[in-house]
């Protein structure tokens, strides 16, 4: 809930949260805060896009394995994974889940 709430409140004033960024960033770094905050903006990016290829790549390699043994309902299975996959992005996601 507290995820949700911060991330509603970075959505609703983000124009001004980033100017503050950027006055507060000049004042320790000069002219480079700009740039600075598009790098840690990018890395932030390609951490959430690698933690979700991995969960689809997981998903994928664990529906392959249940297909290959024979499982019935592997493709539920396989689903039902990538939601928990999904799901341990969210604080307690798992917990709620087992």
């Amino acid at each position: 809930m507290l995820a949700m709430l911060t991330a509603f409140f970075f959505y609703r004033d983000g124009v001004a949260a980033r100017r503050s960024l950027v006055a507060a960033g000049r004042r320790i770094t000069g002219d480079q805060a700009p740039r600075l905050l598009r790098v840690a903006a990018a890395t932030i990016n390609g951490v959430v896009y690698g933690i979700l290829g991995t969960a689809l790549a997981q998903a994928l390699l664990t529906l392959i394995g249940l297909r290959i043994t024979g499982i019935p309902a592997a493709l539920l299975l396989g689903l039902l994974l990538f939601l928990l996959f999904l799901l341990s992005l969210v604080p307690f996601g798992p917990v709620l889940i087992w």
